[in-house]
This record gives structure tokens, sequence and C-alpha cells, in this order.
């Protein structure tokens, strides 16, 4: 009787072994990222150019100033003007334009990006359990009217224009 019982202890202590194993099963993970910019403030959103008196002075504008928050590691993105209003340089890391307000011509332009990151604060790339910061880019926008333009007396409307960045 006691070897049936050795046998029968024996025996189930094997069975508990054969279903403590382990069987791996590979997968991948796979993700198409589609790259974007958004406007994220828009600090002063008027290029203002304040009162212009006709056969007067040359006039500098108040800047416009425009942050997007953008895709890590997007390259460069590049800026222009609409045409809409006026016109507008080729595509690039700079842009200069012209319209006509009111019947007086202005320029403008539109320096290079500088990012909203302190120096030594870059965007924090994803890691588990954050989900990481996007880069910022910082536009400023600044413009002129020429000197002795007569001008043109209409309702004083605002003029729309756009600053696009291509990436």
């Amino acid at each position: 009787m006691k070897k049936i019982a050795l046998i029968a202890a024996l025996g189930l202590m094997g069975m508990g072994s054969a279903m403590a194993q382990t069987v791996a099963g590979n997968f991948n993970v796979t993700v198409t990222l589609t790259s974007r910019c958004l406007v994220t403030t828009v600090g002063t959103p008027a290029l203002a150019f304040g009162t212009y008196t006709a056969f007067g002075s040359a006039v500098t504008a108040t800047p416009a100033q425009i942050a997007y928050r953008c895709t890590r590691n997007l390259p460069g993105p590049t800026v222009a003007f609409d045409t809409a209003g006026g016109t507008s340089s080729a595509t690039g890391a700079t842009a200069s334009g012209e319209g006509v307000i009111s019947g007086l011509r202005y320029t403008m332009n539109v320096a290079a990006a500088s990012t909203g990151n302190a120096a030594g604060d870059e965007p924090v790339v994803a890691t588990l359990g954050d989900i990481g910061t996007a880069n910022t880019r910082n536009y400023e926008i600044t413009g002129s009217m020429p000197a002795d333009q007569a001008g043109r007396v209409s309702v004083a409307a605002p003029q729309a224009r756009t600053l696009i960045l291509s990436y």
C-alpha cells in the first residue's frame, strides 16, 4: 500500500511542474504619426500701425506675435503670408509681404522662429507614464508704412492676414 501511495504522490508532483511552464507569443506594435502644428497663443493678435496722418512720416507697427506647438523633431517649418490680402515672398525660414489698407501701402516681415523653450529646457520625449511635450515655435511679425501717402477715406476695418506654416 505504501508503494501505491508513493507512486501517486510522485505522479502528482510531476503534474504540478508541467503546469508551471510559460509560453511567449511575440507581436509588433506599430503606428503612423501624422505630424502637425497648432496655434497655441496669439500674444498680440494685430499688426497695429496706429494712426497715420496723410502725407506724414513713415509709421512702424507694433509687432504681432503668434506661437505654435508642433510635433517634436519636425524638420524646420517654413513660413509665408497669404496672398488674398496682398503679396508674400517665397516660402522660407523667413517671409516678407505687403498689402494695402485704407489706401495705405504697408510691408511686413516675419523672422525665423525662436523656440519657446528656455536654454537647456528642450521638449521632453514621451516615456512610460509621461506624454512628453511639444516643440514651441514663436513668430514675431513686424511692419511699416512708407511716408507721404495720401490714403483713402474708408471704413476702418481690420484686414485679415494669415501666416502659413509648411512642414
